[in-house]
């Protein structure tokens, strides 16, 4: 089992010449400050903040903190090998306690696919645009593992920044923490529904074949006339035969450059769309890629819209190249219509053909006399075979494919009943009337308690999820679980410590517990073993102090030096 724990925290401005250092433990570790008159606003939450923001989250700080501007370390270990993570804005650097530089980069998901390796564990969901499967960025790893204070909204995904660039992310991402959706679950998705068009096609040219077949084997026998020397029949049929494959041959050119057309057409909107979202942006740079090669980084460029785009240098070239892409995307849609026609015609073309094998006689006295037709009558008994096959075969596939899906919706069942017996095991336990049991049946459903109980009624959601998970995915690593303030509302004296003996009691035995509170004492649980409890003494609005950034500065320096990868 992995099991990450965080065990330094350095936060530096060297703009202000100031620092904070704080430690973490194994096992419960508790920051806090005096009474609730003066403990408040001396940087309980900002540290904590900082804990999965260097991780590669993004969190919502305090303007004034000015977060662009900070440079934030976290030492970090997993299965007792330890690292060290740099992050200033949107640069990563990674060390090993060596501080040889392992990995940087500017990018999120590049910082996820290295943490992959590291955790064993990542988050994959489909692009809202292309509908690919892809890494997420590093904050989908963390959801179940940290709440802010001034996030507590019940049932929802709140605490980081970002999260909706993918659709349906809250119910996508929880299966995949359960360990249910996984790239074998994506693929076989994709697959049942390429199947389904598969079959679709198939059936509809079986159906084809056979009233083809149909009609030739009535009039081989019924109204059928032939000419009286065979060779004049035989060049009949042969000249049938050539004007069939000739309408076949333009039906299917004519379909193929339609695809081709529509394609082009599809190509030329999704340029002017993107042509659109870069003109409506202000003062930033467009670094959209083309098939050449960058000759300042030499990476590889593959959008032939953005190679014009970069030798434009006024709104107005943009709008010329709106407009000629408007026309370009006239003149195809006028070509479209034009194949269409044409397509049209060559099918009226194909009745008129198969009336022609009307042949009048009722008697057929020489079987060698309809050969031109019995050829034709054969290949099309060949082709439905075939076709029946292939549709055969596609069920076949299509049978084995939904097998395991629903081998994932067992999966999904025994989930959603686990959960909803938590939750209605803590909606008696703390008394919460308002929650409607009715929305504890599916784990995407919205929960949600008013007031006081808002605070409990999202802790006990958190670690409800936190619970699935352990049971249905075990070998998933363990993330620190970090609350911050969750007693900070409006809650009673009773009810704060009520929540409070909740969290210690059923947070992960296996992973490591970080929360912030005002005035805590040991002393109100004194059944609980606390590893490492920090009060803060700072004043208010005063986190960063000159006696840390002095012995640590030359970490933070180091760190900062260290460019190239060995």
């Amino acid at each position: 089992m992995n099991s990450l724990l965080f065990k330094k925290l350095y936060i530096f401005s060297n703009f202000e010449k100031k620092a904070k250092y704080i430690s973490f433990t194994e096992g419960k570790n508790i920051l806090t400050t005096e009474d609730d008159i003066v403990g408040n606003k001396k940087g309980k939450s900002t540290l904590l903040k900082n804990l999965y923001y260097t991780m590669g989250a993004d969190c919502y700080f305090e303007d004034k903190w000015e977060i662009q501007k900070k440079i934030s370390i976290v030492e970090f270990s997993i299965n007792k090998t330890s690292y060290l993570i740099f992050r200033q804005d949107k640069l990563f650097k990674i060390f090993d306690m060596k501080k040889k530089l392992l990995f940087k980069t500017i990018h999120r998901k590049e910082l996820s696919q290295f943490l992959e390796k590291l955790f064993k564990f990542t988050v994959k969901l489909p692009n809202r645009d292309t509908n690919k499967l892809e890494i997420t960025p590093p904050a989908y790893f963390y959801l179940l593992n940290y709440i802010d204070q001034d996030k507590m909204n019940g049932s929802s995904f709140d605490s980081f920044r970002n999260l909706s660039q993918y659709p349906g992310f809250k119910v996508n991402t929880l299966y995949s923490h359960f360990g249910i959706l996984d790239d074998r679950y994506y693929k076989t998705v994709k697959l049942v529904e390429e199947l389904n068009d598969q079959i679709k096609i198939l059936e509809e040219e079986f159906d084809f074949f056979n009233k083809m077949l149909e009609k030739i084997e009535n009039d081989l026998v019924d109204d059928v006339s032939f000419p009286t020397n065979f060779e004049v029949l035989q060049q009949e049929v042969d000249n049938h035969k050539q004007l069939y494959e000739e309408i076949v041959n333009s039906l299917q050119s004519t379909k193929n450059r339609l695809i081709k057309q529509r394609n082009n057409n599809f190509e030329v909107k999704q340029e002017i769309i993107s042509l659109r979202k870069i003109i409506n942006k202000k003062g930033r740079e467009r670094k959209i890629l083309n098939n050449h090669t960058c000759p300042k980084c030499h990476s590889i460029i593959s959008d032939n819209l953005e190679l014009k785009i970069n030798t434009l240098n006024d709104e107005e070239d943009f709008l010329f190249l709106m407009n000629e892409l408007e026309k370009e995307a006239l003149k195809i849609e006028t070509d479209i219509h034009k194949e269409e026609k044409k397509y049209k015609d060559l099918l009226y073309t194909l009745e008129k053909y198969e009336d022609t094998l009307k042949f009048k006689s009722k008697e057929i006295s020489n079987i060698l006399q309809h050969k031109g037709l019995m050829e034709v009558r054969d290949k099309l008994i060949i082709d439905i075979g075939q076709s029946q096959f292939e549709i055969n075969e596609a069920q076949n596939s299509l049978k084995k494919q939904r097998k395991i899906l629903k081998e994932y919706s067992e999966s999904k069942k025994q989930i959603n009943e686990t959960y909803q017996q938590l939750m209605q095991h803590d909606k008696l336990h703390f008394n919460l009337e308002e929650l409607d049991v009715n929305k504890f049946k599916k784990i995407d459903y919205n929960i949600s308690a008013g007031g006081s109980n808002k605070p409990i009624n999202t802790i006990v959601w958190y670690f409800n999820l936190l619970k699935v998970k352990t049971k249905f995915n075990s070998e998933a690593i363990r993330l620190p679980i970090i609350l911050d303030s969750p007693t900070n509302a409006e809650l009673d004296k009773e009810s704060k410590h009520t929540l409070l003996k909740y969290i210690f009691e059923e947070s992960d035995k296996d992973s490591q517990l970080i929360v912030s509170t005002i005035g805590f004492s040991k002393s109100d649980f004194e059944e609980e073993t606390f590893e490492n409890i920090i009060e803060l003494t700072n004043p208010k609005y005063e986190l960063l102090n000159a006696n840390d950034y002095e012995k640590h500065k030359e970490l933070c320096k180091e760190l900062v030096t260290i460019n190239d990868l060995k």
